[in-house]
């Protein structure tokens, strides 16, 4: 299935699929690894940052080769504030961009957004816009967003309800307003909704979310601090040169785990059904 499709049956099927930002070899594999244990497809995410330190052109050629294999596995670039950047990952076979323009006024913001999805448009690549920043600002309101779909014509809407990048604090970060995401909802039925900031909300707001809406759910801070985490204790065991070709081995499973973890949590499975 093609993701737009998959975005469709997870509205009608209420489950989310999960981006899960990756930052070289390892994590790929180690997220690839889960979802064909789970038999659930994942989307890999790539920052601006990151798709220049893998490389875009690699990263879309090993995502070409899971494809071929028969995993649904898709690549999106992740808050990309230069159109030409985003068109630059339209042109080499990103499935979606992210074109983050809240930094951007309004009518701006709209503008450029307007802009890519007409170029995206001519490869049927996904665009997902943003209004506010997630985090910072005023909660999303959903007659603001409904305008800035019908005028843009995104795909895809990250909301901010209340949602963080990172984990904050030792008690986790503050519940989701599910009441203005319904309202949002109530507003955009078959519009797609998107939650940034899955690695520091509570299940219990995750399964909610899922339930009011979201069909897409980023994760990222998680995914790093389990690397590093395990990284660091790989290495400190060992002085041994050949550790270089062993850590791989023992730092994916944990990545896969993970992976696992989110999938039953968003419920992903329900694709396949």
């Amino acid at each position: 299935m093609d993701l737009k499709s998959i975005y469709k049956k997870a509205n009608t099927d209420h489950f989310a699929v999960p981006q899960f930002n990756v930052y070289n070899l390892e994590i790929i594999r180690g997220v690839v690894k889960g979802a064909e244990q789970e038999k659930a497809p994942v989307i890999l995410g790539t920052s601006e940052r990151a798709a220049k330190s893998i490389g875009m052109e690699e990263i879309v050629a090993l995502v070409s080769m899971y494809k071929k294999k028969g995993l649904p596995v898709f690549l999106n670039l992740d808050h990309s504030s230069h159109i030409e950047e985003a068109k630059r990952a339209i042109d080499l076979g990103y499935d979606s961009v992210h074109f983050d323009g809240s930094e951007y006024e309004y009518e701006e913001n709209v503008r450029m957004c307007r802009d890519i999805v007409s170029y995206a448009r001519r490869k049927r690549v996904l665009v997902e816009g943003e209004i506010e920043k997630v985090g910072k600002g005023s909660l999303t309101n959903e007659e603001i967003a409904l305008k800035f779909i019908k005028e843009t014509g995104v795909n895809l809407l990250a909301v901010n309800i209340n949602n963080l990048h990172g984990i904050v604090g030792k008690e986790g970060n503050p519940p989701l307003d599910i009441n203005q995401l319904k309202k949002i909802k109530d507003k955009m039925k078959d519009e797609f909704l998107v939650l940034h900031g899955g690695s520091g909300i509570s299940d219990e707001d995750i399964r909610e979310a899922i339930t009011s809406g979201i069909v897409k759910i980023n994760v990222a801070t998680e995914l790093r601090m389990i690397f590093l985490k395990v990284l660091k204790e790989v290495f400190a065991k060992s002085e041994e040169n050949d550790i270089i070709y062993q850590y791989p081995s023992l730092v994916m499973p944990s990545i896969q785990k993970l992976v696992q973890d989110k999938l039953k949590l968003f419920k992903t499975y329900e694709y396949a059904r």
